[in-house]
């Protein structure tokens, strides 16, 4: 329960920081690519998932299944590296192209990418993206891309 009211705290958080700029978060994004798992890019992820919530120049759906971890045994900042990694690699497209979409696939494929990292360095489980590992050590893993890809339109 403690992690839920985390990430929705985290999501509909009062201004900490003052209103950021397409670029700087493109910047934020770019420098927690390198380092997505360093204690170092969680303030970089909170600014990156506020600017979502607050933004009206980008969209981001948060899917539960993969952004919320209650019944995982992870603490809040790897589920904050797991969020913020989904919610950058959503948000990259569409500050690159300077047009609001759904682009879900591209946050799956960041966040598969930081959970790898996760799991080898803290020695973490979740099922979802396990699943999704043995899809992809098995070359199936365009099956999970194209589930999402279904919902990828224009935002608005």
């Amino acid at each position: 329960m403690k992690k839920i009211i985390f990430i929705l705290m985290l999501l509909t958080s009062c201004f900490i920081f003052s209103a950021e700029s397409s670029d700087t978060i493109l910047k934020l994004i770019n420098e927690v690519e390198k380092s997505p798992t360093a204690d170092s890019s969680l303030e970089k992820y909170k600014r990156i998932v506020q600017y979502a919530e607050e933004t009206k120049e980008a969209f981001v759906m948060y899917m539960p299944e993969l952004t919320v971890f209650e019944n995982e045994k992870i603490n809040e900042n790897t589920s904050l590296m797991l969020v913020g990694s989904y919610t950058a690699g959503v948000l990259k497209p569409q500050l690159t192209e300077k047009r609001a979409l759904i682009a879900i696939k591209d946050g799956v494929k960041q966040q598969l990418s930081t959970y790898k990292l996760l799991k080898k360095s803290k020695n973490i489980n979740i099922e979802i993206f396990d699943a999704m590992i043995s899809l992809e050590q098995e070359g199936k893993i365009d099956s999970v891309y194209n589930y999402y890809t279904v919902f990828e339109t224009k935002g608005y």
